[in-house]
């Protein structure tokens, strides 16, 4: 677990690299050290002795390989972020102007390599920002 390949790991990746040159499609290597170990716990916690976990130990192996290829495939992040937003055109991406959505995407790609296929912002404006002119005395507006 040091990162580096066993005699295993090297057979599976020229085992990927004969497929990758038989298909058309994408062929994703993916960890499955530690699999069987988590679906005996989950077994277990589940209430399954050990002998009744031979016959689908597989089984619950796969779904937890599968499972976590699905998670980091539809990966959340959630930010809290402070800025400035003097020098923006708001949150929302517009056409033409530098907009803080527009900034966090360019940087989720780099970091992610890939584009970001859903930003929400999630957050309140307060009272006073909308409705501070409505309270203000009309010698105070400008």
């Amino acid at each position: 677990m040091d990162g580096s390949f066993g005699p295993a790991a090297l057979k599976a990746r020229e085992l990927i690299e004969r497929l990758r040159a038989c298909v058309p499609c994408e062929v994703i290597p993916w960890d499955e050290r530690l699999t069987t170990v988590a679906a005996a716990r989950a077994l277990r916690e589940a209430g399954r002795k050990a002998k009744e976990q031979r016959a689908v130990i597989d089984q619950a192996a796969a779904q937890i390989l599968l499972q976590s290829w699905i998670d980091s495939r539809h990966m959340r992040l959630r930010l809290i972020i402070a800025y400035d937003g003097r020098p923006y055109s708001g949150w929302q991406s517009q056409r033409s102007a530098n907009t803080i959505q527009d900034i966090l995407e360019k940087a989720f790609e780099k970091i992610a390599g890939r584009h970001s296929p859903c930003m929400v912002r999630a957050a309140p404006t307060p009272a006073f920002t909308r409705s501070a002119s409505a309270r203000m005395p009309t010698s105070s507006r400008q």
